[in-house]
């Protein structure tokens, strides 16, 4: 790629980060990935000699172009610009309101793509986007049994077996905030099919990093009735939103 175009590009993520800091703003973060996409969008816009946020080669806006690009955000917003020069492009990005908007707003990363014609003429796309963050859900999972091993331990009880059920895993995927009665039955079934005699469940959800050692849940973990448990959890990869599901099985 063209070390001046590089450079460009450097120079207006340095202006952006320098006005958000004048502001008491955090820095944005470089991001790559974004680069490469607001690259491709400001090549597009060379070639029609125009500038625009829907491409007029595949209807496709930011935010499509993002996920297209292998992308996943929580929320994302773009600035286009056409210029002789960088610092015009900046100021005249500064003088819109809806573009300052996205310059001092709540974001993670940036990033830049600039592409010039022959005479000078730059075009520039900034992408603006907070990422979905990804979390390792079976290391969570093992956070959560050793923290209730650790209660039962203080009371000198072994630690309860983990079983694994499909269907407790569905009910962590399911949308919305309440357990179809109907998945409830067939994950009871599921687990009881597991080799232990069980009676009853007591099923809890969360949605997010909630702790979850509250009270009832120490209490449930922590009785000599108490024979198993069944965890499972899900992170929606293009929201972000974990949501997990413990049962307590007695």
């Amino acid at each position: 790629m063209n070390s001046n175009i590089i450079k460009l590009e450097k120079q207006m993520i340095d202006l952006v980060n320098k006005e958000r800091e004048t502001r008491g703003l955090g820095s944005l973060t470089l991001s790559g990935k974004l680069c490469h996409i607001a690259r491709l969008h400001s090549k597009v816009q060379l070639q029609h000699r125009n500038i625009f946020h829907e491409s007029p080669v595949d209807g496709s806006d930011h935010g499509m172009r993002l996920e297209e690009g292998g992308y996943m955000y929580k929320a994302c917003a773009e600035n286009v610009s056409t210029a002789p020069n960088l610092v015009m492009s900046h100021n005249g990005l500064m003088n819109s309101p809806g573009h300052y908007k996205n310059i001092v707003g709540d974001w993670d990363e940036i990033g830049i793509g600039i592409e010039a014609d022959a005479n000078g003429q730059l075009y520039v796309t900034q992408l603006f986007a907070n990422p979905v963050k990804l979390v390792n859900t079976d290391l969570f999972l093992t956070q959560i049994l050793d923290g209730l091993s650790q209660h039962r331990k203080r009371k000198n009880m072994p630690p309860l077996p983990h079983l694994n059920s499909k269907i407790v895993q569905m009910m962590a995927k399911s949308e919305g905030s309440e357990i179809n009665d109907k998945l409830f039955d067939l994950a009871f079934n599921d687990l009881r099919r597991k080799g232990i005699k069980i009676n009853n469940a007591q099923v809890f959800q969360f949605i997010g990093f909630f702790n979850p050692y509250s009270d009832t849940q120490i209490k449930l973990a922590s009785r000599s009735s108490t024979k198993a448990i069944s965890i499972a959890l899900h992170q929606n990869k293009r929201t972000g939103t974990l949501k997990g599901v413990l049962v307590f099985l007695s």
